[in-house]
């Protein structure tokens, strides 16, 4: 498996964006849009990418909700609506891609949203009043990325 260098990871909230590890409990944290470049593994059959995430921790992992997403093309698509399925687990995401290889020449693009999973999001968005973090999941990219200020 290939190893990409460790994401750096941005939070924010509705109200600003902050980066420091002080950041409150209730903070949401955006992977930067990191190259997709799948090799093949042997073992397991597959094309795959791990990717290192310092800021997926246990907590995360038991109490939040992990979105990701692919942009290819200009487009932003739920990661499996795109063929490539997440794995994550403590410090990593490990990319198993259904659409056999993909390389960075492609230009896909992946993206982790980690967002706290103890409240009722609301929304300035018209489209989406709030929405619980289990809610979030069926939600377009676009729509999450409005009630959390994401850049693309």
């Amino acid at each position: 498996m290939i190893s990409v260098g460790a994401l750096s990871m941005t939070s924010c909230s509705k109200s600003n964006n902050n980066s420091t590890p002080s950041a409150p409990a209730d903070t949401v944290y955006y992977s930067n849009w990191v190259a997709v470049n799948t090799t093949f593994n042997v073992a397991d059959s597959a094309w795959e990418q791990d990717i290192a995430a310092s800021t997926i921790t246990a907590n995360a992992l038991a109490k939040d909700v992990l979105l990701s997403y692919i942009q290819y093309q200009g487009f932003v698509y739920s990661a499996g609506d795109f063929g490539v399925y997440p794995a994550y687990k403590v410090g990593d995401v490990n990319l198993l891609s259904g659409v056999g290889q993909i390389s960075t020449a492609a230009g896909v693009m992946f993206r982790y949203v980690i967002i706290p999973g103890n409240k009722l999001v609301t929304s300035s968005n018209p489209s989406v009043k709030s929405a619980t973090p289990a809610q979030l999941k069926d939600l377009p990219y676009s729509t999450v990325a409005k009630m959390y200020n994401l850049p693309n």
